[in-house]
């Protein structure tokens, strides 16, 4: 069934085919449009069995995949990229934590949402947030319907206040961070370029965004401890 939806600020026409990506962009639907940003269409359950022959992801989950990857592909000519990790609001303002799969960035955020309460807190996106230059200076984060396993997204903005890379700590540490490493780890949890255009759109997007936005490098162990040293120390003030 293809559906008109606002996706990130872009018109998306989409039609998609698998039950969960449908219930999870159901809150993402608005009035019809003439012009889409993006289309995504073609997947089905087939596609998701495909991969799935490879892989240990159900085959609604790889339609999603599918999905997302195209939409950040198209999404890219308007300025629009992700950056695979939890995206928790607290006031208004939105804490990116960055991570490689199963270290821990949900759990981390999941602890912020213990320490904080849930009424301070809310997770926009917990896997794939979009994030967008208003070409001032300023960085949004927005919850998309492509939220991993947890599909824990709402159809919601804010602007970043602090992007973090998580590491596993038995001792928990912050300290700011800029420079080609931490630059590197961000070009790592998102899209990778198809070719040299892509490349340098990517690249220049994260660059400009570290030196226009806080960004930090934690080290965190599990404790509820970690969640109040990280953002006391980097919380808008």
């Amino acid at each position: 069934m293809t559906n008109f939806y606002r996706i990130a600020g872009l018109q998306v026409l989409m039609d998609i085919k698998s039950p969960r990506l449908l219930e999870s962009a159901e809150k993402y639907i608005c009035a019809p449009f003439k012009v889409p940003h993006v289309v995504l269409e073609g997947y089905d359950e087939e596609a998701g069995r495909n991969h799935q022959l490879v892989s240990q992801v159900s085959p609604d989950m790889w339609t999603e995949i599918l999905a997302s990857d195209d939409f950040y592909r198209q999404a890219l000519k308007y300025k629009v990229n992700f950056l695979h990790s939890s995206a928790i609001v607290v006031d208004g303002w939105a804490y990116l934590i960055s991570a490689s799969s199963q270290v821990g960035k949900s759990f981390h955020t999941q602890l912020w949402q213990k320490y904080l309460g849930p009424g301070r807190t809310k997770i926009i996106n917990d896997d794939k947030p979009a994030i967008y230059p208003d070409g001032k200076g300023h960085w949004f984060a927005y919850g998309t319907p492509f939220s991993g396993a947890s599909d824990s997204n709402l159809n919601e903005c804010a602007p970043i206040a602090a992007v973090c890379m998580l590491e596993r700590s038995k001792n928990n540490w912050v300290r700011p961070e800029k420079g080609p490493r931490i630059l590197d780890d961000m070009l790592r949890q998102t899209q990778k370029p198809y070719d040299e255009e892509e490349k340098y759109i990517i690249v220049n997007s994260f660059s400009k965004m570290i030196t226009q936005t806080p960004t930090f490098r934690i080290g965190v162990n599990t404790d509820i401890e970690a969640a109040k040293m990280v953002y006391e120390a980097i919380r808008k003030r």
